[in-house]
């Protein structure tokens, strides 16, 4: 199985946004990367898996400004879950524990898809995992994965008959470079706490995430006021806490950071959730 196959379900864009490399994506996450996921990246780049009116697909991407931002946010979520007594049983963790869960993608209706990082790359079972915690396993290659999917082929999955059911509904949209139309330039956590008067309780929401997606900015080393120790750009490693709300539902509360001092946040009104 290779990409030419999926290529004639779910066609490439012309010229792919942020495409991205072997060696940088490898380097990036400390580790190798399946082959089929790698040639994807290459040659999709970002964007969105489309079943038209019905559901889309995010597939993460290393090279792209908004991926440490998401890596955060999804670890953040399946460390939770995973703590959950429900879940306890499942023996998983979280990447970069190895074996780990690296997550890869995800839907608008809550799923996540992760690669198990267990044995060769190549070999890698990729997971899915429902809002509920139901957990598939498909041990499969990424491409295969992909091409079962939108032709509605997985024997198991959280999506029933009622996706894909027209295949020339389903295309890639590739994503839109959204920094042209910011009305000002992204900024680290840090400097628009200083601009805030060295006070948290701000909020703020990553400059290539959707709009819908907000973080309120609680504490910086356990402190609501007061000023940063240390130099720029991350102040000592400077930990922040905030709460992920997706429109007005709290995702995950005090989630941390680690991103916090990359210029990749804008400054918003506050949100009454």
């Amino acid at each position: 199985m290779n990409l030419n196959k999926l290529f004639k379900h779910l066609a490439p864009p012309d010229e792919p946004c942020e495409p991205c490399g072997k060696r940088y994506a490898e380097k990036k996450l400390g580790l190798r990367l399946p082959k089929e996921y790698l040639d994807y990246l290459r040659r999709y780049g970002s964007g969105q898996i489309i079943d038209e009116g019905v559901l889309e697909i995010f597939v993460y991407n290393p090279c792209s400004p908004q991926y440490d931002f998401e890596l955060a946010q999804h670890t953040a979520i399946l460390e939770t879950a995973l703590r959950e007594k429900s879940q306890s049983d499942l023996k998983l963790s979280a990447f970069p524990a190895t074996p780990g869960m690296l997550a890869i993608a995800s839907d608008d209706n809550g799923n996540e898809v992760y690669f198990l990082t267990d044995g060769q790359p190549d070999q890698w079972p990729i997971i899915v995992r429902t809002p509920e915690g139901v957990i598939f396993t498909y041990r499969t290659t990424f491409v295969e994965f992909l091409e079962s999917l939108i032709l509605g082929k997985l024997d198991e999955s959280p999506w029933n008959t009622s996706f894909f059911k027209d295949i020339t509904k389903v295309y890639f949209k590739p994503k839109i470079d959204n920094t042209k139309e910011l009305k000002e330039e992204p900024k680290s956590i840090f400097t628009i706490y200083i601009e805030n008067g060295c006070r948290a309780n701000f909020w703020v929401r990553h400059f290539a995430d959707q709009k819908a997606v907000t973080i309120r900015i609680n504490s910086i080393n356990g402190s609501e006021s007061g000023e940063l120790p240390g130099l720029p750009p991350d102040y000592n490693g400077s930990l922040v806490d905030g709460d992920l709300y997706v429109g007005s539902v709290l995702e995950e509360a005090h989630t941390g950071l680690d991103h916090a001092y990359q210029d990749a946040f804008i400054h918003i009104p506050s949100v009454n959730p």
